[in-house]
């Protein structure tokens, strides 16, 4: 009897299952919404990772790290150790900027890639060849930040790659400018009306804009490359130069902003002047340094983009102050960036036409390109000018009557005049201005000496790159970090030189 009713119970429970199961099939298919999505489109994929590109991490990336070692500014109390040139810093800022960069628009590119891939759910070829450059831009930020990164197995967690390998700079800067050369001959003949209509806050869909962009930032990043491999880049320099680039400051790679109090609509920069002069907290101050030059070069550029103080003078607050010095330097007496900078409907530059011309003269200055290197030079502080509202008179004026108007010396001497225009230019793209100068060297800052600066853990040498993150990913993916770091000649620290930076 036992036997028999435990098969015949046995049989009834299955039965109420496929039944119940069965009604539950209906159930879901009666309650689901038919105009759900249930996809992320490719539309909004693009548009946040570009927007994330401009914006994300601004403060910890530009103010902190990059406007600091590129003696543009100061920051925040609690970040100056990064000024100080110290690694012991309150909280894993390594590890937020890491994050901040993987897991906003790497991310996003990612799977923008798998989407519109070949046999992807969304295959579509000019949208993953826009999602390749965004991806570079992306990249090579966060390469020339730390040095060897996760990148061909980076952003793919979704895919399954929860432990990615860290990847050798010198393969990761191939495959970059492999992609971006790749995307160039797509968007040359690709029907647009495919790409991203309405969905695109940088080039709204326009395909010369896309093309001079992708060429210019190949550019970039093979004259980034020139000194640590020249028989590879010199050759892809000429090709660039050889096709359209970012000419005029209309062209530039740009994420447009409005007069809101809508966090992400105004420019994230208006923050600092709401600081100052709204809730009188005294801490983003310009340089020394940078008021210092602007001044005694008589660059119009100061009264534009430097903002007076109280006294209406223009000071700068010096790079590298230790304790004692902090504590007595008058902070609120010190100037900040322009209202017309910081301003809520200001833009945000990613590549400017500025920096084409003044990569177009060193380009020039060292046989590797073809023109006059001065009037390629005048060219980029013209543009860089006119960027911020300065008029063509008073450029003329400037490069006829300063004495770093043209081009004089040495070729090394004007190699360093083109560095140092290039620094100015880049305010306040500040992460550009930083990487310009660890690889050409230019403006060259000097060790810190004095018994006012603090020279950290560089004996005064200006910091070459970013320390790995200090937490969670050394603790998950360590085993690979360390194999990155086992790479270093002298290991994880900001004095470390990132595979580019081999200039002597």
């Amino acid at each position: 009897m036992i036997k028999y009713f435990s098969r015949r119970s046995i049989l009834g429970l299955i039965a109420i299952l496929l039944i119940s199961s069965a009604c539950q099939e209906r159930l879901d298919e009666m309650n689901m919404n038919p105009n759900a999505i249930t996809e992320v489109p490719a539309d909004y994929l693009f548009t946040t990772a570009i927007r994330g590109t401009f914006r994300q991490g601004l403060d910890l990336l530009q103010v902190d790290f990059a406007a600091q070692h590129a003696h543009l500014a100061v920051s925040y109390d609690f970040r100056r150790e990064i000024d100080k040139y110290e690694e012991n810093y309150v909280g894993d800022l390594p590890q937020s900027l890491f994050n901040s960069i993987y897991a906003s628009s790497i991310k996003y590119c990612k799977d923008i890639e798998v989407l519109t891939d070949v046999d992807g759910k969304q295959e579509n070829e000019i949208r993953h060849a826009l999602g390749d450059v965004v991806t570079v831009m992306n990249y090579s930020k966060l390469t020339d930040l730390y040095g060897d990164v996760p990148y061909f197995q980076g952003g793919l967690g979704k895919e399954g790659e929860f432990l990615p390998e860290y990847d050798r700079q010198e393969d990761i800067y191939s495959d970059m400018i492999e992609k971006l050369g790749a995307s160039l001959d797509i968007l040359e003949t690709a029907d647009f009306s495919m790409a991203f209509p309405g969905a695109d806050p940088m080039y709204d869909n326009n395909r010369e804009g896309w093309l001079r962009f992708t060429n210019s930032l190949r550019l970039r990043l093979a004259m980034r490359a020139r000194y640590a491999d020249p028989g590879k880049y010199n050759p892809i320099i000429a090709e660039c130069l050889a096709m359209d680039l970012i000419d005029l400051n209309v062209q530039n790679a740009s994420l447009q902003h409005w007069d809101s109090d809508h966090g992400q609509l105004r420019n994230p920069w208006y923050r600092y002047y709401e600081e100052r002069y709204i809730s009188k907290i005294y801490n983003f101050n310009v340089s020394e340094m940078y008021v210092d030059f602007l001044s005694s070069t008589s660059d119009p550029r100061l009264e534009v983009m430097v903002d007076t103080n109280a006294y209406g003078d223009y000071v700068g607050m010096p790079n590298g102050l230790n304790e004692v010095e902090y504590s007595t330097f008058p902070r609120q007496d010190a100037s900040i960036l322009s209202l017309k900078v910081l301003a809520k409907d200001q833009y945000l530059y990613y590549m400017t036409a500025s920096e084409v011309w003044f990569l177009r003269a060193e380009a020039a200055l060292f046989d590797l390109g073809s023109g006059d290197p001065n009037e390629l030079y005048q060219m980029g502080i013209s543009q860089a000018m006119r960027q911020w509202g300065i008029t063509q008179s008073e450029v003329d004026d400037f490069l006829t009557a300063s004495d770093v108007g043209m081009l004089t010396g040495s070729d090394e001497e004007k190699f360093e005049q083109i560095g140092y225009q290039m620094w100015l230019a880049f305010v306040p793209n500040y992460c550009e201005a930083w990487f310009n100068m660890r690889r050409t060297g230019y403006p060259f800052i000097p060790q810190r000496t004095a018994d006012g600066l603090s020279a950290g853990v560089t004996d005064g040498y200006m910091p070459r790159r970013i320390v790995y993150p200090l937490t969670t990913e050394r603790s998950v993916n360590g085993e690979n970090m360390q194999t990155a770091i086992d790479r270093m000649a002298e290991g994880d620290h900001i004095y470390s030189r990132v595979w580019w930076d081999a200039k002597e």
